[in-house]
C-alpha cells in the first residue's frame, strides 16, 4: 500500500522508492514501516512526508492493492515471477535461451495457425505504471 501511495503522489518516484525499499528490508519491519517509509520521503526523495503518512494511515490504497491481489488469484498468479507468454502461464524464473525458445515457439505457431482460423489469445494486466 505504501508503494501506491508514493505513486500516487508522484509516479517517477516510485521505482526509485522500489529500489530503496529492497536495498533497505532487513531494516523494515511492519511495525516501524510507516515511519521508514517517512524516512524514505524525506531523506530519499521529493515526496510530501504528511500527505505519505495520511495515504498510509487512512489505507487510502487498500482497495487498490486488494483488487490486484484478486486479480492475480483469478489469473492463477501465485508465485514470482510468474509471466504470460501468449496466454500461457510460465512460473518462475527462466533463463534466456529458454524464454526465447518458448515465445519463438508460440510465434512459429500463430503463423502456421493464422490459416486455421483460431486466434491467439491475450491477457492484459493492468498496471498503475500504464495509466
Amino acid at each position: 500500500m505504501a508503494g501506491r501511495c508514493v505513486f500516487r503522489q508522484d509516479p517517477a518516484a516510485f521505482w526509485k522508492y522500489f529500489d530503496w525499499m529492497y536495498a533497505h528490508q532487513p531494516e523494515i519491519t511492519e511495525d516501524n514501516l510507516k515511519e521508514q517509509v517517512s524516512l524514505f520521503a524525506k531523506n530519499e526523495s521529493e515526496l510530501d512526508g504528511l500527505q505519505l503518512g495520511h495515504c498510509l494511515d487512512s489505507s487510502a490504497t487498500e482497495s487498490e492493492v486488494a483488487a490486484s491481489i484478486a486479480q492475480a488469484k483469478s489469473l492463477r498468479i501465485d508465485a514470482t515471477p510468474t509471466m504470460f507468454v501468449n496466454g500461457r502461464r510460465l512460473i518462475g524464473a527462466y533463463p534466456w535461451p529458454n524464454l526465447e525458445q518458448i515465445i519463438n515457439g508460440e510465434l512459429k505457431y500463430q503463423q502456421t495457425a493464422q490459416d486455421s482460423g483460431e486466434k491467439c489469445c491475450e491477457i492484459k494486466i493492468p498496471s498503475p505504471l500504464n495509466k
